[in-house]
């Protein structure tokens, strides 16, 4: 059987101070990545400029437009674009391993991948107090490293760093949600198990992620938060959503308590008012 090929796709809106090293640790990884397309979501920055001048000398980077805004309308031109038989789709903000793209191929060539049809990578989010204890606790999860070097059946995907293949792609495409109010990495694994289809956990490879969400304002991660039960809720999971509204509360609070600390540390000071405020460090929601 022949090899696996990889596209990578990077959906992008106003994403000039991350695309630049997310690009460049993409082109590291050289003859494992076949292809790499970002697809520009109306930016007004420079991410254009960016990538096209990445392009101009890296011919394995191709930008493409997609001009009605929203992440999934974004994410859909990417990933309708790839000509590989295995499609990646990650952030602007990601920054992938060493040897991350030879692991997702190999996956999918090995028996490793057999009876999966979504793979993700753990992620730690890069910047942030207690970094370390982001690593202790993917260990404690496996503290004998019994899953180190296989797939674990999970239920959920990682949209920063998650892989599946083409024809997995073709299968769900006509039933994945294009509205902006959900959690688009959980929608496409109920696609994919409303399908008859497995999603799978690697954790030999760790991608670093932004942690630009932790510091929205407490009113607009409310909003967000609310995006997962609703997502539940549009696939039948009656029970799973109710459950996940009934807990909205802790997790925003939860959320109130680690952006006083996140601010608090920074140049904010701690305040009540700190906490509620929004700042431009908030995460642009396209």
């Amino acid at each position: 059987m022949a090899e696996s090929t990889l596209t990578v796709v990077v959906p992008a809106y106003n994403e000039d101070e991350v695309i630049e090293e997310c690009l460049e640790r993409l082109l590291a990884e050289g003859s494992e990545i076949d292809e790499i397309i970002v697809v520009d979501n109306n930016s007004t920055d420079r991410t254009v400029a960016l990538v096209e001048a990445t392009a101009a000398a890296n011919p394995v980077v191709k930008l493409i437009r997609e001009p009605r805004q929203g992440l999934v309308w974004a994410r859909n031109a990417g990933l309708d674009a790839a000509t590989s038989s295995v499609i990646a789709r990650i952030d602007a903000d990601t920054v992938v391993a060493p040897g991350w793209a030879r692991r997702l191929r190999t996956f999918f060539d090995t028996d490793d991948g057999r009876g999966f049809d979504v793979v993700s990578t753990l992620g730690e989010f890069r910047g942030l107090p207690g970094r370390r204890f982001q690593s202790a606790l993917n260990k404690w999860n496996d503290p004998f490293g019994r899953n180190e070097n296989r797939a674990q059946r999970v239920s959920y995907c990682f949209g920063p760093s998650m892989a599946f293949r083409t024809e997995t792609w073709r299968r769900i495409r006509p039933h994945v949600a294009m509205r902006r109010d959900v959690f688009e990495d959980v929608d496409i694994a109920l696609c994919v198990q409303d399908s008859g289809g497995e999603c799978a956990l690697i954790r030999d490879v760790v991608v670093e992620v932004s942690p630009r969400r932790f510091y929205t304002g407490v009113g607009s991660y409310a909003t967000y938060a609310a995006y997962l039960p609703r997502t539940f809720w549009i696939h039948g999971r009656r029970a799973t959503a109710t459950w996940l509204t009934a807990a909205l509360p802790l997790t925003v609070g939860f959320h109130a308590a680690r952006l006083a600390v996140l601010r608090g540390l920074g140049d904010g000071g701690f305040s009540l008012r700190n906490v509620f405020r929004s700042t431009g460090t908030e995460r642009e929601r396209p």
